[in-house]
This record gives structure tokens, sequence and C-alpha cells, in this order.
């Protein structure tokens, strides 16, 4: 109801008040719970997701967003947590069974990096081999999201590996061929689009030639 009255002043501040109230008392949970994650029911884990969605979407409403020192440091919390959740799933033999709480980081993640300071912050945690594998799984939405992520944290360094590259490259090419002529997916093209204007133009001349454009 919010996300849908988002543009209205009164809504806004509603926004505001909620996440203020909402945002100590989660990351404190979340950072004292996280590490037993295995233990999280589905109940939990669409809480979970809705708790995160109501406080990243000031994010989506407003990108140049400047958080003080406090709540940047709220968000970082967030941030380790769900890259330390991340981390001991891809670790672990059948990290399959953790799909729904993957599904629910991921897209929470790349809406954080859409906010300059966090962005920053999550470059400085080098994850782009852990976000690499997450590319591997097989549901659309966890590849989509795992994509931009790495497209908002990839750095020149990164680009210069060669498989690196290529696995970015392949996932570029099966997102767009699959979405390119479906009218529903609009949003999720421009998405991809807005990823390779902003981070991988470098990748188009890779991509062009595999485009199932006609």
């Amino acid at each position: 109801y919010i996300y849908s009255h988002s543009i209205d002043k009164q809504h806004k501040q509603s926004l505001s008040n909620i996440q203020k109230s909402i945002l100590q008392p989660f990351t404190q949970w979340l950072t004292q719970h996280s590490a037993l994650f295995r233990l999280w029911n589905n109940k939990i884990i669409i809480i979970l997701r809705q708790i995160t969605f109501l406080l990243t979407l000031n994010i989506q409403l407003n990108r140049s967003i400047h958080f003080d020192k406090d709540t940047f440091d709220y968000y970082s919390q967030i941030i380790d947590s769900f890259i330390n959740i991340l981390y001991s799933i891809t670790q672990s033999e059948n990290y399959l069974i953790h799909m729904k709480l993957i599904g629910t980081i991921t897209p929470n993640l790349y809406t954080m990096t859409l906010s300059n300071q966090l962005e920053k912050y999550i470059q400085t945690k080098h994850i782009t081999l852990l976000i690499l594998k997450l590319t591997n799984i097989s549901n659309d939405e966890i590849q989509l999201n795992a994509f931009q992520i790495l497209s908002s944290i990839t750095t020149e360094s990164d680009t210069k590996n060669i498989q690196f590259s290529n696995n970015i490259t392949m996932i570029f090419i099966k997102n767009l061929n699959e979405i390119i002529d479906d009218s529903n997916q609009t949003l999720t093209f421009y998405n991809l689009l807005r990823c390779l204007k902003s981070k991988h133009f470098f990748f188009l001349n890779y991509l062009l030639p595999h485009l199932k454009i006609y």
C-alpha cells in the first residue's frame, strides 16, 4: 500500500517512520540470529523478505539518498549478515535447500547496491566470486539478481579475468534472449540494459553477435 502511494508526502513520511522504528531492532535480531539461518522456517523467511523490502524501499524511490552515520551502520550490518549467510550456504554440500532464503537475500542485496554509499561498502567486501556462484543456480530470479549485483560491484580488475567475463557474458545472453520479446518483462529488460550501460558496456562487443534480435 505504501509502495503504491509512495509519491504522496504523507505516505513518504509514514514510510520513513516505519523504517526508523524497525531498522535498529531488525538489525539487532538479524545480527544475533543469522548464524541460525538453517533453523528458519518459511514464515521467518517471508517476514525477512517483507521487512527488508520495507527497509530498502527508500533506496528504490530515491537512489541518491544519503544515510546518516547510524543508519549507514545499521544497513552495513544487514549487508554483513546477508553476506555471511550466503557464504555459509554456498559452502554447504546441498545449498539448494536454501533457495527461498537465497531468493530473499539477493534482490534486497541488489537494491542496496543502488545506493552509492552502500554500493561502495559492498565493494569493500570483495564478494564477486561468491555472487558468481549464485549465477549457476537454476532459478531465473536468483540469476538475474546475482547478475545485477555483479554489474554494480565488479571492478575493472575483475573484468580482466577471462573466465569471469565469459560467464557474465553468457548469463547476459541467456537472460536477454529469454525476455527480449516478452512484453511482460519490459522492466526486467530495462534493468539489464541499464546494467550494461552503467557498468558493463564493454561486454556489448561480446553480446551483440549472440542476441536473437530480428
